[in-house]
């Protein structure tokens, strides 16, 4: 994945980004910045296996997860591989009966978490 590589680059030149947006899509748009205004934005098409990626550059970053596939196997799957490599923050949202829920997994010694009802818009 593309982003993963310049966030693993800008990461090396001791810069990070300020948050990692990660979005399971469909299909993948393409996106002519990925790393627009001090933040990444990561697509993660339908057809890439999660297993198959390597997340060890968000260590320690700010990572919000959505799911615009409407997929939870993939989607706990996704959640599951960021929390194993230690986010600063994790942030997933998840939808049922049109409830959205925000999810958060704060790094620590052990980890604190906590979810949170949305409003409804």
């Amino acid at each position: 994945m593309n982003v993963l590589r310049a966030i693993a680059s800008i990461r090396r030149a001791g810069r990070k980004p300020k948050r990692v947006d990660i979005d399971l899509v469909t299909e993948a748009v393409p996106d002519p910045d990925p790393l627009f205004g001090g933040a990444a934005w990561l697509q993660i098409p339908r057809s890439a296996g999660i297993a198959d990626i390597d997340f060890r550059p968000l260590v320690g970053l700010q990572v919000f997860v959505t799911d615009r596939d409407g997929n939870p196997g993939r989607l706990r799957a996704l959640s599951k591989a960021v929390a194993d490599i230690g986010p600063e923050l994790l942030v997933v949202f998840t939808e049922r009966d049109g409830v959205t829920t925000m999810h958060r997994r704060f790094a620590g010694k052990p980890p604190q978490q906590d979810s949170i009802l949305l409003p409804e818009a």
